[in-house]
């Protein structure tokens, strides 16, 4: 690893647990691991980690530090406390200083005396400022209970910053309204680092709709960048990982071979665009780009009223002025003009059949699989809309001439996952206007 991952770990309900797997899964990929508390940990759970030494000066610490092997785990603390069978964890700065001598550091920030939520006090949490990502735990198993200090540590606390009442049952609002408040569990986060949720301790099948509602809820926060449900005692942890998601919607073409703006030809009484606008509306989109290109000036007029009709979508229009180039201009541009989301689903503005249940199809399978591409298949024939995770809009944007997101999902085909598609008249497009004529047909 070129540059050292520092990962604070804080919240309540399996960070212990969470250090620990992650502290392996990273040794097992050879890498050269410190993990680390800047508060206290429990003397057992800082001797399994991996190689326990104690550092009260950070050249000790160096020193242990530049012993590490690749594969190895080296378990840092700066003193041993045997009266409170715990040990006092590295100064924040220490572990600054200490990033570069491993390919990560992972950092339990805060206590939580074994409680599945809390709410934090006015130190914490204890990050360094180096932190790039920074994990929030929460446990499923407190949702539910009485905001009450038998389940919820700093129950007062707690109260205080999500308004609700002691001894009330707690709810993902709740907690949500934690997570965002000024004073919360992101009080002291280094500007610019990502931020995820772990809902851990969903343990069955049967909580998993309620915790997608948790996910969506979460999600509402700004500041989350993504939010994972997982049981991490399990051998396969992770239940579905939910982000903010993109659509880019195609949109530039002169419509040569239709004789003119096929964007905004009716069908059933409406534009093409308006149809695929519709159906990306009503799926688990937060955000939508349209591209534009020929015809830009009618097609944004079409846009417009659209807007005004749903005033609740976030939506940004760009122009291509290249658009004669090709789609991959196109393709560039929509990446470019989304925000921080973690996959985005490419709609063509002439394809009106597809659905918002096939868009959310696509997303579902990303968010179980963190596929690099989900493609629809419609009768064992791959076709469009293709969702993208994130980790490929480097290769989006590194396209040219005219060619779109295939090229890129070909060049990952071997990691692509497929969604079978039982609608195949939602592959159709428009390019001519016997087209058109024909999408009522099947």
């Amino acid at each position: 690893m070129d540059t050292p991952l520092v990962v604070g770990i804080v919240g309540a309900g399996g960070k212990s647990t969470l250090l620990h797997r992650l502290a392996r899964e990273a040794a097992a990929l050879g890498w050269r691991v410190i993990a680390t508390t800047t508060t206290h940990m429990w003397v057992h759970q800082w001797r399994t980690l991996g190689e326990a030494k104690l550092a009260p000066t950070l050249e000790v610490a160096r020193r242990e530090a530049r012993q590490l092997l690749p594969g190895g785990i080296l378990a840092l603390a700066h003193t041993l406390e045997p009266s409170a069978n715990k040990v006092r964890g590295l100064p924040p700065q220490w572990v600054d200083a200490l990033a570069p001598e491993a390919d990560v550091v992972l950092v339990e920030a805060d206590g939580a005396r074994g409680k599945p939520l809390k709410a934090p006090a006015a130190h914490e949490p204890v990050l360094p400022s180096t932190c790039a990502l920074v994990i929030l735990v929460a446990g499923w198993t407190g949702l539910g209970r009485p905001l009450h200090p038998d389940y919820v540590h700093r129950a007062d606390r707690f109260a205080r910053l999500s308004g609700l009442p002691l001894h009330a049952a707690v709810t993902p609002e709740a907690v949500s309204h934690v997570l965002s408040h000024p004073q919360g569990w992101l009080q002291h986060c280094p500007p610019g680092a990502r931020v995820v949720v772990m809902v851990n301790q969903v343990d069955d099948v049967g909580s998993l709709p309620a915790a997608r509602r948790m996910a969506s809820t979460l999600l509402q926060a700004p500041s989350i960048d993504e939010v994972v449900l997982t049981t991490l005692h399990a051998t396969d942890p992770v239940w579905e990982v939910y982000g903010r998601v993109g659509a880019v919607v195609l949109a530039a073409g002169a419509g040569t071979r239709f004789g003119g703006p096929k964007q905004i030809a009716l069908w059933r009484g409406h534009p093409l665009i308006v149809h695929v606008l519709n159906a990306v509306a009503q799926a688990s989109v937060d955000y939508i780009v349209i591209v534009l290109g020929a015809h830009r000036s009618r097609v944004r007029d079409v846009i417009a009223r659209w807007q005004r009709e749903h005033p609740d979508v976030t939506l940004r229009v760009v122009e291509n002025t290249r658009w004669l180039e090709g789609q991959s201009t196109s393709v560039r541009l929509g990446v470019a003009a989304l925000p921080g989301v973690s996959a985005a689903v490419f709609p063509l503005a002439d394809q009106p059949r597809i659905s918002a249940n096939l868009v959310d199809a696509l997303i579902a399978t990303h968010r179980r699989t963190l596929a690099p591409a989900v493609v629809p298949r419609y009768d064992g024939q791959p076709g469009a809309p293709v969702l993208f995770d994130r980790a490929l809009f480097p290769d989006l944007q590194s396209l040219s001439g005219d060619v779109g997101g295939r090229r890129v999902w070909q060049a990952h085909a071997d990691h692509v996952v497929w969604v079978d598609w039982p609608e195949p008249h939602a592959a159709r497009d428009v390019d001519t206007p016997q087209d058109l004529e024909a999408l009522d047909g099947g």
